[in-house]
């Protein structure tokens, strides 16, 4: 009898996910159908496509973009990591200007020592600052973004509050 029961409960459990299934189905296709009608009367662009391919291919490129500088990202942290595997310690560089001219060494050394000083100074920058990228991008753009004429931008953007 109890197995008759549990069984009979299974049976409805399945026929409330499938009816549930179906109604949300049917709901997303209404919302689908209803948002593409209304992307069609806005019109066409001038080069033949709908507003929301256009709207795809501004996506499409931002996310291109954004790929391309990871790359460059990528790439000069990787030089700058070949660079500077040859420091010992990058906690503590030693200012070789500063002991070429407490030795008394030529002026062409201690020259030479200052351009290393200067290498190895902005190798650790660089390398410090390389994982920075995209706050770098934020401050670039945050100034377009808050310009009057850029204000449809907000409306894209509007979960982001630190733009």
């Amino acid at each position: 009898m109890m197995i008759i029961y549990i069984q009979g409960l299974s049976k409805m459990l399945d026929t409330l996910k499938n009816t549930k299934r179906k109604w949300i189905s049917a709901t997303l296709m209404k919302k689908q159908t209803k948002f593409n009608r209304g992307i069609r009367k806005l019109g066409l662009t001038p080069d033949g496509l709908s507003y929301l391919d256009q709207f795809r291919i501004l996506i499409t490129h931002i996310g291109n973009a954004m790929g391309y500088i990871r790359m460059i990202r990528s790439g000069g942290i990787h030089a700058c990591a070949n660079a500077i595997r040859f420091v010992p310690d990058l906690d503590d560089i030693v200012n070789l200007e500063e002991l070429t001219k407490e030795e008394g060494l030529p002026a062409d050394t201690i020259e030479a020592a200052a351009l290393l000083d200067s290498v190895l100074e902005n190798l650790t920058k660089n390398f410090a600052e390389g994982t920075a990228y995209f706050k770098m991008l934020v401050d670039v753009f945050t100034k377009s973004f808050r310009d009057p004429k850029n204000q449809h931008l907000k409306e894209l953007l509007h979960d982001y509050s630190s733009f």
